[in-house]
């Protein structure tokens, strides 16, 4: 058995956290081979000097790890680049120097005592386990990292560890290190016969939109017997490592608890997580496995073993299903991306499969649209959304006919799905949303849309106080809010209206009766610092009377950000990640992978923005080093498209920022 490092990690060993429940009788030494071989660390010196290294075999095959810089797989250099953390003590982290962070501790060398022949020897070895960003500040790893951590406040989640060059490793400053705030769920032992390892642990801070969740397996199902996983983590406590190479060893269908590997993991890596890799979703977590290395003279070398496992070694690499964790969490906690499913005034949140491409067995949503208002709809390319798998969504309007479809949308790699579809003239009423997966497979997602108004009907909403017509509307900090029942377009009312406007904490921020010159509503409203998120706008009548009307409204300024990972471009002019704009004639349009707050790419970027005739209107490829920045004043109104990509063949991902006044 190996996991954490025993010589200058042995401090790393610590009290039981009060917050975590184990099942009695089971402790860090209990057993999760399924009555195979297993031998526990030893906390004592073995006869060769080491401590507790067993000398089987690790590597199977050939010594498939690589960097991250190296690796071929765009998408998978993108989770490692937006979505894993590095578990760290807080005195394995020097930040005297905010903007350049740096690491205590030795070379892998030193501490591993490796021979001059194995590799990434002077790679720094200052983490103790691997973390993957799940939700906006959720980070999903391996029970044993929590257990044997000691308490939350002395866990570290550190982005942005890995090499970017041969030479070189990527600046990693203090906004790329968090702290724990509360461990959410944690279990290490046997719960009714099952053996669970893992932890969802919240951090101290939102880390989107400067990085990225990975989507989380959605449904419960065993990976088959030599199916391909990948794996990225901090190999040997090492900056990120990347390896395609692992296959599965059994499933175990019956218990959908654990399943075994066979793997390049090393320790450091518990906790990393294992991605599908058709879709780089995670489907598990590394928790346990067979020593590094056996003694070569006075030095240790990597050992080796057939793809097909070793003779006389029953063993494989040990992993944890995430779908238990995630389960639990939802049990407890509420998240859009991870639990049940929920339906909102401009999001439905679905869980699903064998929908036959959203024919059947679909999730479904009213919305209220009127003629001449364009909807936009995604479980991708619209604020707030979200997909983890192959997701279609079909849109019907009153009569039950389809008007819009569409599966994939964003080109290569990406399977999720977004709709543009403007109301025609006489065309006016609810239509139905249907949310499905491809063919029968699972998926789970939030759709989100934006249609700029919606309709509502009330009565006796004692000033809209109760029984309000609720709606919500994504906001960032800065952006002005222009909302109301008159002085917007599509803005309409029948009765005195009353409206309210509600933070993402739930609290009022401001209210509205008369506006316009008579019994309609307005607010314009500057969203302060730190308040970005999901706003609510309640309509309702004056007093106990009854109104009905269209609520319309529209933002100004701000930064909004949307993330994207792709490759072969071609310059941006194909398999590009698309966002689309509404914008209006005299607005400024100000949008980057750089030099804007949230911005932000590690690689060659190239943006293109279209007109609403798909006519070109600007680009940029190199503004800030090998980012890109564009300036635009916009000549006529329209729904524009955003294009990111990468220049010439590369491989690119980040965030891109766009603000407009």
């Amino acid at each position: 058995m190996h996991w954490l490092r025993t010589d200058t990690r042995a401090r790393f060993v610590g009290a039981l956290m009060g917050s975590l429940v184990l099942t009695t009788g089971c402790g860090p030494e209990e057993s999760y081979l399924d009555g195979e071989e297993e031998v526990l660390m030893s906390t004592d010196k073995d006869k060769d000097g080491s401590r507790g290294r067993r000398q089987d075999a690790l590597i199977y095959g050939h010594d498939s790890r690589e960097d991250v810089y190296r690796h071929p797989d765009a998408h998978l250099r993108a989770r490692a680049h937006q979505s894993t953390v590095a578990i760290m003590r807080p005195g394995d982290i020097n930040a005297s120097d905010p903007n350049n962070v740096s690491f205590n501790g030795g070379t892998l060398k030193n501490e591993a005592n490796l021979c001059d022949t194995e590799r990434f020897l002077n790679d720094p070895a200052a983490s103790d386990c691997t973390g993957t960003l799940i939700d906006d500040d959720l980070v999903l790893t391996s029970g044993t990292c929590v257990v044997l951590g000691g308490d939350c406040e002395n866990l570290r989640f550190v982005f942005n560890y890995y090499r970017d060059s041969p030479i070189s490793y990527q600046r990693v400053t203090a906004q790329d290190v968090f702290q724990c705030a509360k461990v959410e769920v944690a279990k290490y032992g046997y719960w009714n016969g099952l053996a669970y390892n893992y932890a969802i642990i919240r951090l101290d801070r939102s880390a989107t939109p400067r990085f990225t969740p990975a989507p989380v397996l959605p449904a419960s199902a065993a990976l088959d017997s030599n199916a391909p996983i990948s794996i990225v983590g901090t190999s040997e406590g090492t900056p990120f490592k990347l390896d395609t190479n692992g296959t599965i060893r059994n499933g175990n269908p019956l218990t959908l608890d654990s399943f075994m590997a066979h793997t390049n993991t090393f320790w450091g890596q518990i906790g990393s997580a294992a991605y599908e890799p058709d879709t780089n979703t995670v489907v598990g977590m590394f928790t346990d496995g067979l020593a590094d290395y056996t003694t070569n003279g006075a030095c240790n070398v990597v050992n080796l073993c057939p793809n097909t496992g070793c003779p006389n070694v029953p063993v494989a690499e040990q992993y944890s299903y995430a779908r238990p964790a995630i389960d639990e969490f939802c049990g407890v906690s509420t998240s859009r991306r991870l639990c049940g499913e929920t339906t909102l005034a401009n999001a439905l949140t679905y869980s699903r499969a064998n929908t036959q491409s959203a024919l059947t067995n679909t999730a479904q949503a009213t919305l209220s649209l009127v003629a001449g208002q364009t909807a936009l709809i995604g479980t991708c390319g619209t604020p707030g959304s979200f997909a983890s798998g192959d997701t279609v969504l079909r849109l019907y309007n009153a009569a039950n006919t389809q008007v819009a479809v569409n599966d994939d949308t964003l080109g290569l790699g990406n399977r999720c799905s977004f709709i543009r579809y403007q109301v025609p003239t006489g065309a006016s009423g609810d239509y139905t949303l249907r949310a499905g997966c491809y063919d029968d497979k699972a998926c789970r997602a939030t759709v989100t849309w934006s249609v700029g108004a919606a309709s509502f009907s009330v009565a006796n909403t004692q000033s809209a106080t109760v029984n309000t017509s609720n709606h919500r509307v994504t906001l960032t900090e800065g952006q002005r809010l222009h909302v109301g029942t008159c002085g917007q377009p599509g803005a309409t009312k029948v009765g005195d209206t009353f409206i309210r406007l509600f933070d993402p904490q739930g609290q009022e921020m401001a209210f509205n009766d008369d506006a316009c010159g008579g019994t309609g509503s307005q607010i314009q409203y500057t969203v302060p610092a730190g308040k970005g998120g999901v706003w609510e706008v309640r309509a309702g009548c004056y007093s106990t009377g009854s109104c009905s009307g269209n609520l319309a409204w529209s933002t100004h300024g701000g930064t909004n950000t949307f993330v994207y990972e792709t490759e072969r471009t071609a310059g941006a002019t194909v398999n590009t990640v698309n966002q689309d704009l509404a914008l209006a004639a005299g607005q400024t349009l100000t949008v980057g992978t750089c030099g804007m707050a949230n911005a932000y790419t590690p690689d060659d970027s190239l943006l293109r923005l279209m007109n609403a005739a798909g006519t070109q209107v600007t680009f940029n490829d190199d503004a800030c080093g090998v980012a890109s920045r564009i300036t635009y004043v916009v000549p006529a109104d329209g729904v524009y498209q955003l294009r990111a990509g990468c220049y010439g063949a590369d491989a690119c991902s980040g965030s891109v920022a766009y603000t407009t006044h």
